[in-house]
């Protein structure tokens, strides 16, 4: 292969890491959008000034467990039902309601028959619990913990903002019923679920932390410079272990889960490594041989090597 196609190759491969990282960085940007809150702040804020506040969230909160293997089994599995009941013991006023793929489905078709042909048609379980959470959030308010986390304290502090998500962390999230930012989630499902046909990418991005960020940044776009404080949506960082509402629980926790764009950036930036060394090794053996035949040339003319 000739080495300026190599090094095309190199380039081209390299390009699309950069591509794809400042398109990843611009996502992570406009989901750090709007305003922000510590955990620590949110919990001092609530014991010094809770009487000066409304409860804007209902005292719910959701985890969703589809049994891949079992439709018909509802009950948690032992690791999963010790998350369980670290929230209902440091929470025992909220209701507790477990999301299983029977009831999910039957909640979709009960209330939003017209997601429901989308809702089946998800090749993958992982889309099917990324949208029932937003329906969750939009119908019923409350909030909605991923069983790669646990309760560690009351969360009731949180319940006084309208609507939240916790900094980054796609499975951890708050709201008021039928919250405008929640509504615009759900009304852009069905058209960019269609728009992506590939076997990893719907995860990201007809449902997943690629669609929410999306979204986000269209909401914020169009919220006016000073919105309402029951439209707006709070950010809530991840603090000091000891200043946390929840701990994630590394046993549930996938590392390829959502990561198939890391992934890619970084087999393209190894080919793009390797074809750029390619083109270089090549270069170099070119080099050598022309400096080898020239060398040849030289002492055919004179000789020998030729002149001293």
């Amino acid at each position: 292969m000739p080495a300026i196609t190599v090094r095309f190759l190199g380039l081209a491969a390299l390009s699309a890491v950069i591509l794809l990282n400042t398109q990843a960085m611009i996502h992570i940007g406009h989901f750090f959008s709007g305003p922000s809150l510590t955990q620590a702040a949110v919990a001092s804020t609530f014991h010094t000034a809770a009487e000066d506040k409304r409860q804007s969230i209902p005292k719910i909160i959701h985890q969703i467990y589809h049994n891949g293997q079992d439709h018909s089994n509802e009950t948690l599995p032992a690791d999963r039902d010790e998350v369980h009941h670290s929230c209902t013991t440091t929470n025992p006023d909220f209701e507790y309601r477990l999301w299983t793929t029977n009831s999910s489905r039957q909640f979709v078709e009960t209330h939003y028959e017209w997601f429901l042909e989308t809702y089946d048609s998800y090749t993958c379980p992982a889309q099917r619990l990324d949208t029932l959470r937003y329906f969750l959030m939009r119908h019923y308010g409350g909030i909605y913990i991923d069983p790669n986390y646990s309760c560690s304290r009351d969360i009731q502090p949180l319940l006084y903002y309208p609507a939240w998500v916790m900094d980054s962390h796609h499975g951890i999230s708050g709201a008021r019923p039928h919250h405008p930012y929640w509504v615009m989630i759900i009304e852009s499902l069905a058209p960019r679920g269609h728009r992506f046909q590939s076997p990893n990418l719907p995860i990201t991005h007809s449902g997943g932390p690629e669609f929410e960020s999306a979204v986000w940044k269209r909401y914020h776009t169009q919220l006016p410079t000073k919105p309402r404080k029951e439209d707006r949506v709070y950010r809530i960082k991840m603090g000091h272990r000891e200043e946390a509402f929840f701990k994630p629980n590394a046993r549930f926790k996938n590392p390829w889960d959502n990561n198939f764009e890391y992934i890619a950036l970084g087999c393209l930036l190894l080919f793009a490594m390797f074809t750029l060394w390619v083109a270089r090794s090549w270069q170099a053996r070119k080099t050598h041989q022309r400096e080898y035949q020239r060398l040849l040339l030289a002492r055919d003319q004179a000789g020998g090597y030729g002149t001293v």
